[in-house]
């Protein structure tokens, strides 16, 4: 970058307490604070009023100076220049600069602007995804998973999921290094009760979709919370926070998924029908970058990791009719689950999602109780654990009401109406209350996708329809 000395057309008090440096060639963007980085390793604060810039070897003065410039910092600006001033200049302290787009780097080093993954447009719905996210919600409770056969593994079945889900710990790489193959049931089951939930559900989804059109690409462990929903405010918790989310992909990545879809699906080269059956991971997952000051004990965090494609995703990647999706999964993340209220919401909104892709094409739709909404990714608490405990009366009619009103805000639902607690009884209304059963209206744009589905199928069954006449 090109500089020289000059007065140009700053305030008389500006030039006397800063050395004012022309930036040649930059672009003139109004008074600001920014942050930059020299190659040395040292840090300067840099603001620009009109085409001029000030380096502050010593950083005590830029706040004095900003001052009388009658430059008002914003709260972001004045947290990061105390952060600054206080000498905490760390990896996470640049990101928030980057974050908050006040890095400065000068026209002839910057690099293309990288795009952050977006995640998800909408909930993948495919057998295989959903059974994984069965497995996840329940992997908190353990319901549904029972030891395998000879041990070392365990198994997640659900009556009308139609597949299995195998859990056992990978063991090679950058993963699990203990327990080892032939664990005992009970290491197993405490991996998934910690790890489980619907944090990892939302992280399969995530998982899952970067195999498809970004695999082996670099993604940051904060960039995979910020696609779930997660939002870290100190450097403490963003810390808690990447842990967390790599001891759950650790979790997603010993899981594979055996077993055949019901029904057949037509090979578009060989207009063969083929069946679709999996035994392999749906994805796979390996650290990408690691921090430079590793660990005695293998406890380290990758800061980035990678999405591989499975067999069965890098067969069928572009067929959208094999790996269906639905409704709006970004809409459906950002809904805080910290509070019951948002976590029954999240929980109810993927049972809805996938319960509407289910009848979309068949123009059916279905009232659904509120025991179906609440056990097919169940959160945390359960249903079940805030009715048995205590002041469920109004906690649990309470939280249910706030998630429909969260869903209805954050518009994965247009309309919803539920029986009022004038129809139950006295006493024992528990069970009469969750099988009760509660209207809720699609939004506009999953009604036209449904409408689409419902034509496409028609249409496929009168093809079929003609076909079959003229074979006779």
């Amino acid at each position: 970058m090109s500089t020289r000395k000059g007065t140009g057309s700053a305030s008389g008090s500006a030039r006397a307490t800063a050395d004012w440096t022309l930036v040649s060639g930059d672009p003139a963007p109004n008074y600001g604070l920014f942050f930059t980085r020299y190659g040395g390793g040292t840090t300067a604060i840099r603001f620009r009023p009109e085409l001029y810039a000030v380096d502050w070897p010593v950083k005590h003065t830029a706040r004095e100076t900003l001052q009388k410039l009658h430059y008002t910092l914003t709260p972001t600006e004045d947290g990061l220049l105390t952060r600054f001033e206080a000498g905490a200049v760390d990896t996470d302290f640049w990101a928030d600069v980057e974050a908050a787009d006040l890095l400065y780097v000068s026209p002839s080093e910057k690099k293309p602007k990288k795009t952050r993954p977006q995640g998800p447009a909408a909930v993948g719905t495919y057998p295989e995804l959903a059974v994984i996210g069965f497995a996840a919600a329940d992997g908190r409770t353990g319901d549904h998973w029972t030891e395998a056969p000879g041990g070392g593994a365990l198994v997640h079945n659900r009556k009308k999921a139609g597949l299995q889900v195998r859990f056992a710990p990978s063991v090679g790489g950058d993963r699990w290094a203990d327990p080892v193959p032939g664990a005992l049931s009970g290491d197993l089951f405490a991996i998934l009760s910690a790890n489980g939930g619907l944090d990892t559900v939302f992280l399969a989804q995530v998982g899952a979709d970067l195999a498809i059109d970004h695999e082996h690409e670099d993604v940051s462990l904060d960039d995979l919370g910020r696609l779930i929903g997660r939002d870290p405010r100190s450097t403490k918790e963003r810390e808690a926070m990447r842990r967390d989310l790599w001891e759950r992909l650790k979790l997603l990545d010993g899981i594979t998924v055996w077993g055949a879809r019901k029904g057949t699906y037509r090979d578009p080269s060989t207009r063969k029908q083929v069946p679709i059956e999996s035994r392999d991971a749906l994805f796979l997952i390996s650290g990408a970058m690691w921090p430079e000051q590793g660990t005695l004990d293998d406890s380290a965090v990758p800061l980035k990791v990678k999405f591989g494609a499975g067999p069965l995703l890098a067969t069928y990647r572009g067929r959208p009719d094999v790996l269906t999706s639905y409704g709006e999964y970004r809409r459906l993340a950002a809904i805080p689950g910290e509070k019951p209220s948002g976590a029954w919401a999240r929980s109810m909104g993927l049972a809805l999602t996938q319960r509407w892709r289910e009848l979309a094409s068949y123009g059916r739709a279905q009232k659904l109780t509120r025991a179906y909404l609440l056990t097919q990714f169940p959160p945390a608490p359960t249903a079940a654990e805030v009715l048995a405990g205590p002041y469920h009366t109004g906690r649990a009619r309470r939280y249910f009401t706030q998630a429909l009103a969260l869903l209805k805000t954050a518009g994965v639902v247009a309309a919803y109406s539920e029986p009022g607690p004038k129809t139950l009884p006295r006493t024992g209304w528990a069970d009469v209350w969750l099988a009760q059963t509660v209207e809720v209206t699609p939004p506009a744009a999953v009604l036209e996708a449904a409408e689409g589905m419902q034509a496409t199928r028609e249409e496929a069954e009168e093809k079929a329809t003609r076909r079959q006449k003229r074979t006779k």
